[in-house]
């Protein structure tokens, strides 16, 4: 669940595409966020060669700077 999901329920828009950036939990068999930043995007490009992208279908970790 995450927190005020009703505002952001009426933020977010029917065939629109999003970009969601946070750390999920599991939690009660679901995943959720604490504080996801939720970017709207342009879909993808059909006529790309998504087959070739090594970056397509993947979920890559941000990891914060070490001192």
């Amino acid at each position: 669940m995450i927190y005020n999901s009703a505002f952001l329920a009426s933020k977010i828009k029917v065939n629109s595409w999003y970009i969601i950036v946070g750390k999920p939990y599991f939690k009660y068999g679901k995943f959720s966020f604490s504080n996801p930043e939720i970017i709207e995007t342009e879909a993808i490009d059909d006529n790309v060669d998504q087959q070739n992208d090594p970056s397509f279908g993947r979920i890559y970790p941000i990891y914060s700077e070490l001192n």
